[in-house]
């Protein structure tokens, strides 16, 4: 029998030890390979989602519907305009009732009437109405002592506006409070009549 032969008994005093080492070696391997698992498993569900997501993005809000009618400040300024040209023409025809009551009901003073009519005359002569043929085809001009009546018709619309533009001008401060009214007739020309009233 050979003098390095382990005895049965001896085997046997090993085996404890040689299980404990085993059982330490599996518990040590089986705790580092989980936590990788794990890992991988967390990472294989978050790319899953990410691919899910990519896929079906979430739906985008919907801009605001186009809408037809005006925004409320354009219609409330539209209204404001609308409202500011009544109030301009409501004006506009009260003056010119108050002006034709004051001429309907003034004396005439001679020389002062002789003199204002023909100032007025001559700011009917000017250069650019010529130029626009805008010169009235009929005009009265008729002063009193403060206030004048001035009539004129024209064969088409454009030649009252241009008239009426450049009369007012050459007036400059000889009457300079005035209003007017337009008379069209159904062939297209107008009547213009303007009352004014000197300073």
């Amino acid at each position: 029998m050979s003098r390095n032969a382990t005895s049965p008994a001896a085997v046997r005093g090993l085996l404890p030890l040689l299980l404990l080492g085993v059982i330490t070696v599996t518990i040590v391997t089986v705790t580092r390979w989980l936590p990788r698992q794990t890992t991988q498993a967390r990472s294989t569900t978050t790319s899953s989602e990410e691919a899910v997501d990519s896929e079906n993005p979430p739906p985008q809000p919907v801009g605001k519907p186009v809408r037809d009618e005006p925004y409320p400040d354009i219609r409330e300024f539209e209204a404001a305009k609308t409202r500011n040209e009544q109030r301009q023409a409501q004006r506009a025809a009260t003056m010119l009732a108050d002006l034709e009551h004051r001429f309907s009901n003034e004396r005439v003073a001679p020389a002062w009437a002789s003199a204002k009519e023909a100032v007025i005359r001559e700011a009917n002569t000017g250069e650019q109405i010529a130029q626009l043929q805008a010169s009235p085809r009929q005009l009265s001009v008729q002063c009193k002592s403060s206030t004048c009546r001035v009539e004129a018709e024209f064969q088409t619309r454009t030649q009252a506006e241009d008239w009426l533009t450049l009369f007012s001008l050459g007036l400059g401060s000889q009457l300079p409070q005035t209003a007017f009214n337009r008379i069209a007739a159904p062939d297209g020309s107008v009547r213009i009549v303007l009352l004014g009233q000197a300073p």
